[in-house]
């Protein structure tokens, strides 16, 4: 099966003790007018198999609604040193502000050695 998501989410913090603690997922940000600075708290969990060796590039990228990057990918690399007897998780939080310059669709992906593994969209709407 190789890399999976166990956990992909954003919200408005996370911790990771004794396992993840997070609050406040949401998809959805409303604004009197564009653009708008965000700040960004994106929790992953990325599975791998037992005998998954090696190194693992692990990449979260947000996209605007044209499909372009709005801040450059954040990557971490996860090294699996020998064959596991439970199977391993790499547990990230990325915290970062981003300036959404438009409304619309704005897409996180989530990649797992260049694969994509998964995606969470963001709308930014006017406020009613």
């Amino acid at each position: 099966m190789g890399c999976h998501i166990e956990i992909f989410t954003v919200c408005d913090a996370a911790t990771i003790r004794n396992g993840f603690n997070i609050v406040g997922t949401y998809n959805t940000i409303n604004a009197d007018s564009y653009p708008v600075d965000h700040d960004f708290v994106v929790a992953v969990a990325v599975g791998f198999d037992v005998d998954d060796t090696g190194l693992h590039e692990i990449r979260v990228s947000l996209l605007d609604p044209d499909g372009q990057n709005v801040l450059p990918p954040y990557e971490i690399d996860y090294t699996i040193h020998g064959i596991q007897s439970i199977a391993p998780v790499s547990e990230n939080i990325w915290r970062f502000s981003a300036r959404l310059p438009k409304f619309g669709d704005y897409m996180f992906q989530l990649r797992c050695d260049q694969k994509m593994i998964g995606e969470k969209t963001i709308y930014f709407q006017e406020r009613e």
